[in-house]
């Protein structure tokens, strides 16, 4: 079935309902035929001594760079096993161990963590790593920023969803000391590190000196810490994809970024469901106005009405570079839409 499937040395295996004999059968193949270079493994039932198994079986691989074991029931006993024996792997540059949403939990908690420090001190190579959704809380994400100040290979770090608070994330930050310059992607959504962590995590983020992705969307934080966020990033231009969407920002005082949004680097923002009100909208329409980077703009799910949107389609006639535009699921009708429908009559960016 390998040889049959494998196309560009890759084989995707996810959602077979593989069980423990299944597993066995293809460490066998993984351990005797090196030569698959992504094996997708995710929404199964490897369980822990599956996980082991596949763990044995490419521990002396030379071909294989991505490994994905997302939703498979891997506690904390499989966690500490994978990053202990996966210390030295010689090829890995991707590896998965995350729960998709809806499907069976991986649960590596703190503990499966245990090892992660001395895995990304050791391991030269890893460069995608993804733990989200694995409860990993607090105490695993400061053994994790122990170990961010030891690597320097690492370009993407996924952890949402792993109830991080604002404490974690005050007290793991200290830890990193040196600059993370490989570092491009950032995703610590669906934490509840509310507004002191963001504003502990905007003072850090000159140490992410090539950081270019940051998602923090349902973090809990209010508008004044987004407001501190959207200050430092008129210095750092390298951000171009923010995420701060589920957050609420719904303020009187959105008029005072005005300043900062035309020095902002960042091409993508998504501002989905930050209860932004009619007040907020407007002030957000005359920000951008003159900002020449964002191409692609979502305000969906919010409480935006007829009055709001009337003055923020204005923004269509200036504006020049947005080329997407979400506004869905808001409180716009056919009177609203007129607006925008005239600007577009002169609005040639709009895709």
């Amino acid at each position: 079935y390998c040889n049959a499937k494998c196309k560009n040395r890759i084989v995707d295996l996810s959602e077979n309902y593989l069980g423990i004999n299944s597993v066995k059968c293809l460490g066998y193949f993984l351990y005797n035929f090196d030569r698959i270079s992504r094996l997708n493994l995710s929404k199964n039932y490897l369980g822990d001594k599956g996980a082991e198994i596949i763990i044995n079986s490419i521990q002396n691989s030379l071909s294989l760079i991505s490994l994905n074991i997302s939703s498979n029931n891997i506690t904390c006993k499989g966690g500490e096993y994978i990053f202990k024996r996966m210390m030295y792997q010689q090829s890995l540059l991707d590896l998965n161990i995350s729960t998709i949403e809806g499907s069976i939990r991986n649960r590596l908690t703190e503990i499966g963590l245990k090892d992660i420090e001395l895995y990304l001190k050791n391991n030269h190579l890893i460069e995608l790593l993804n733990l989200s959704g694995n409860s990993i809380k607090n105490e695993g994400f400061i053994l994790l920023c122990k170990g961010l100040n030891h690597n320097n290979s690492l370009t993407s770090l996924k952890i949402s969803q792993n109830e991080i608070g604002e404490k974690g994330i005050m007290q793991g930050l200290r830890y990193i000391q040196v600059p993370i310059a490989k570092l491009t992607v950032l995703d610590i959504s669906k934490n509840k590190i509310m507004s002191e962590g963001l504003i502990k995590l905007t003072d850090k983020l000159k140490d992410f000196s090539n950081l270019y992705s940051l998602n923090l969307s349902f973090c809990g934080f209010e508008f004044e810490a987004f407001k501190y966020l959207i200050q430092f990033l008129q210095y750092n231009r390298k951000i171009e994809i923010l995420n701060v969407s589920g957050n609420k920002l719904k303020n009187k005082d959105f008029i005072a970024l005005k300043p900062f949004f035309n020095f902002l680097g960042i091409k993508s923002l998504n501002m989905a469901k930050c209860n932004l009100c009619d007040e907020s909208t407007q002030d957000l329409g005359e920000c951008m106005e003159e900002n020449c980077t964002i191409k692609k703009l979502n305000i969906r799910d919010n409480e935006i009405t007829d009055d709001g949107f009337k003055t923020f389609s204005k923004l269509f006639y200036k504006n020049t570079t947005i080329e997407y535009f979400d506004c869905s699921s808001n409180f716009i009708t056919d009177a609203g839409i007129k607006n925008l429908i005239k600007s577009l009559e002169v609005n040639t960016t709009l895709k």
